[in-house]
Order: C-alpha cells, then sequence, then structure tokens
C-alpha cells in the first residue's frame, strides 16, 4: 500500500476530564500524531474547555453525549483514521453496560468512518455472555486490534479471528519538552523537603461488583449503597502505619499524588483520610493537572508507592523505581516487562499486619538499592514508535 500523511484524526478515549493517567494517554497520542503528519487535525472525545485541548493535546474538542454525536460523525466521515483507545475500555468487571455502550458506539462511527483500529487498549475481563457479543461487533468493526497486556490479547482473541497485537502504553512515550519546568509552588516543595523523596498515589477501591450500573453513576446518584466500607476501615490506618514506617525508616518525605481525582474516584478524598491516620510531619498532598508535570517531579523522587498504574508509569519512564498495589492485570503486565514483578501486592488483600509488613520491606528495599530498567523502558518505547509508524498514516 502507498502511505502518506494523515491530514485529519479522531480519538475516541477514556475519561481524559478527570483522569491524569487518561491525559496522559491522549497526550501522547497526539503527540505521535503530530510527530508523524506534520499539520494533522486532530478531534478528541472530551468536556475539556476547548484552550486546554489546544494547549495540552493540540486537539479540538467534540462534546460527550448526545449533543456532540453529530459533530462526532462529521469528523469521523472526514477523518483518515479513528483511533479507540488507549484505557480500559472494553471490560465488564464494573458494569455490564459498559461493553454495549463501546460495542453500539464503535458500530456507528464505523458506519461512516474509513479506517478504524484500537489502540493499545486494556481489555477484559468479559465475564457476561452480554459483553463478549458486544466486544465481538466492535472486532468485526476495526481494521486494526491491538491491546496493551496478554490480558486484553486472550480476551479479544477469544471473540475475533482477527490478529491482535500487544502495543506498549502510550504513556511510555511522553516527554517533557526542553523547557518544562515544575510549577514554582511545587519546586519550593521539592527544595525544602527531607530525602528521600517518596511519592504515593492511592485510590479508593473494595467497590467493585459486577452490574448493570456503572460505578460513577451509582455514586452520583446514589443509586446504591457503595460496597466495600469494611475494607476501607481497615485500609486506611492500615496504609498509614505503613506509609509512616517507611518515612520514619527512610528519614524521608512523602509526596501525595493522586491521580484521578472526581467523585466517584475520590483519590484525593482516599489519600485525605489515610494521612488523617498517620503521625509522620513530613508529607505534602499535591493535586498535578499535566502528567508532564509527573514526570518532572519524578526526577527528584527516589520511589513511588502506587495503587494506579500511570503515575508508575510516568515515573519509571524518568527512572523512578516503584512498588505497586495492584487491582487489575495490567499492573502484573507492566511490572512484569520492567522486571519488578516481585515489587507488586494486591490492593485487595491490604487488610493485615502482614500486609503492613510486606510494604515497608519492599520500598526500603527499593530505596537502598535501585534497579535499573532503562533497558526494558526503551525497548518498550522503540516497539511503541515502530507500531505508530505503520499505523498512524494514510493508506
Amino acid at each position: 500500500m502507498n502511505q502518506g500523511k494523515l491530514t485529519c484524526a479522531l480519538i475516541l478515549a477514556g475519561d481524559c476530564d478527570g483522569n491524569l493517567g487518561d491525559k496522559a494517554i491522549v497526550r501522547s497520542t497526539c503527540d505521535e500524531l503530530h510527530r508523524l503528519n506534520p499539520g494533522v487535525q486532530v478531534f478528541i472525545k472530551s468536556n475539556l474547555p476547548p484552550d486546554y485541548c489546544l494547549r495540552y493535546f493540540r486537539a479540538t474538542p467534540i462534546a460527550k453525549g448526545p449533543r456532540g454525536w453529530l459533530k462526532t460523525l462529521k469528523i469521523a466521515a472526514h477523518s483518515d483514521l479513528v483511533l479507540v483507545g488507549g484505557g480500559g475500555l472494553f471490560q465488564d468487571d464494573d458494569s455490564l453496560v459498559k461493553m454495549p455502550y463501546w460495542g453500539v458506539k464503535v458500530a456507528i462511527v464505523r458506519l461512516v468512518a474509513r479506517r478504524m483500529a484500537t489502540y493499545s487498549i486494556g481489555a477484559g475481563p468479559l465475564r457476561s455472555r452480554l459483553g463478549r457479543l458486544f466486544a465481538r461487533l466492535a472486532m468485526h468493526c476495526m481494521d486494526r486490534i491491538s491491546v496493551r497486556d496478554h490480558t486484553g490479547q486472550t480476551a479479544l482473541g477469544a471473540v475475533t479471528s482477527k490478529p491482535v497485537t500487544i502495543v506498549p502504553d502510550p504513556a511510555v512515550l511522553l516527554r517533557p519538552g526542553p523547557a518544562a519546568m515544575l510549577p514554582p509552588a511545587l519546586q519550593v516543595i521539592v527544595d525544602r523537603a527531607d530525602r528521600p523523596l517518596i511519592a504515593v498515589a492511592l485510590r479508593e477501591w473494595f467497590h467493585q461488583i459486577q452490574t448493570f450500573i456503572p460505578h460513577k453513576y451509582a455514586v452520583k446518584y446514589k443509586l446504591r449503597k457503595v460496597p466495600g466500607q469494611a475494607e476501607r476501615a481497615i485500609f486506611y490506618p492500615l496504609m498509614a502505619r505503613a506509609l509512616d514506617q517507611i518515612a520514619e525508616k527512610s528519614g524521608g518525605t512523602l509526596l501525595f499524588l493522586p491521580s484521578y481525582n472526581v467523585g466517584h474516584e475520590g483519590d484525593h478524598e482516599c489519600c485525605e483520610r489515610v494521612m488523617a491516620h498517620m503521625q509522620t510531619p513530613r508529607r505534602h498532598l499535591l493535586l498535578l493537572d499535566d502528567p508532564v508535570d509527573y514526570l518532572l517531579l519524578g526526577q527528584h523522587l527516589s520511589l513511588i508507592v502506587s495503587a494506579r498504574l500511570h503515575p508508575v508509569i510516568l515515573c519509571t519512564n524518568v527512572g523512578t523505581p516503584a512498588v505497586g498495589l495492584g487491582y487489575n492485570p495490567k499492573f502484573t503486565g507492566y511490572f512484569a516487562k520492567l522486571g519488578l514483578d516481585d515489587q507488586l501486592m494486591d490492593l485487595s488483600h491490604f487488610q493485615s499486619e502482614a500486609a503492613v509488613g510486606q510494604l515497608v520491606t519492599q520500598a526500603l528495599a527499593m530505596l537502598e538499592a535501585p534497579p535499573d530498567f532503562s533497558a526494558a523502558i526503551l525497548a518498550e518505547q522503540t516497539r511503541l514508535r515502530d507500531f505508530n509508524a505503520e499505523i498512524m498514516c494514510k493508506y
């Protein structure tokens, strides 16, 4: 096939309105589209302000919901490529509605789109017959299918005969520009803090149940009592105890960096609840809106302890070691790629003193002997750039 430059591209992605990780994915995807196709027009589905999207993504937003559908179809019809992803999109572990939503959305856009591909998406589990049915519909619409890990490859490979390619998460390519600097207020905290600097990214959990009602709507409209309250009551003081011990034994400063700060996720509130149980005064809570600030801050960190994957990706991008509190197979895949399999704990198991001891031991070990995974990061970046050069072009 003759390849040329894209003139217009549409991205159908995750919740970049409130999720720093999804912002990192979209920003990296847009950067790659512009790098490979100078002058390309990029559109994204988002309720973020147009000036924000233009500044950070170099993209034009299309409103989510019914009011943006006519424009979405119009842009899709004029686009050389529609990318679906990245991020965790094709799953039914939280809501049985999620996969039908994406299946129908993709099928409608495919009616007018010239070319469509999934882009390093998170897929699976697909436990329900309904979820697998709509996943099959979505895969039928794709010219190319790529997922971010073996879990996604297995899940989608079961509903399509098309090749399912594993592609690194787009955030691995995100880099600060040569003139990028930490915001002054954040730089002051970094300069005055005791070393080592240890980042902490926590999240609420213990609510995962399979239901028709998506978690964010259940929380927003108070449609059901949020499960897991008893487990949370145990988790907060245990995590506080672990972090106090890490701060005391290392002599360092803890920087709480919540990354998904909307009502139904509440990372900010989770961090505050843990901090309320803590004793060490050497701690700060920082809200970062730009994933590049995470990269810049990561250059000053000695360790990140994270229950979110993308803070881990952003920090390991600049060489900061990580201890993960995983809740999804996506953690296993990423940590395995970096050779950090033994630095991953199950978040749902953080319910005992044994978990406290394990986290403290792992964190102190990483501070004492940080591993070198730069070769693995470089390999991931090279693989993704090669894939982008193939897919982000006009046939």
